[in-house]
């Protein structure tokens, strides 16, 4: 199964920071994700909002094994309704 129930501090309400979010992916995601199926984010209801720092660090393999379009079509983000995955396609083109 490819969902991933991220974890973060929980007085955190934004992330940001391109090595913050390289420093993440590489904890939590990297070497457990199959990139031939689809992937789920689940972000935690404290975090409000995404820098496009983090977004740019945290996606970066993301995007190369996937490139965009394959992100909008096989990634999930579920986000408590704060559109994070409209929020990482344009911080991302």
């Amino acid at each position: 199964m490819n969902t991933f129930n991220l974890e973060f501090d929980k007085t955190a309400i934004m992330l940001a920071g391109r090595d913050y979010g390289i420093s993440e992916f590489e904890k939590q995601i990297k070497g457990k994700v199959d990139y031939n199926q689809d992937i789920t984010l689940v972000f935690p209801d404290n975090i409000r909002s995404l820098a496009t720092s983090f977004i740019q660090g945290f996606f970066l393999e993301f995007k190369d094994k996937l490139g965009l379009e394959g992100i909008e079509e096989r990634v999930t983000v579920v986000d408590n309704g704060r559109d994070f995955k409209k929020l990482i396609i344009d911080n991302l083109i």
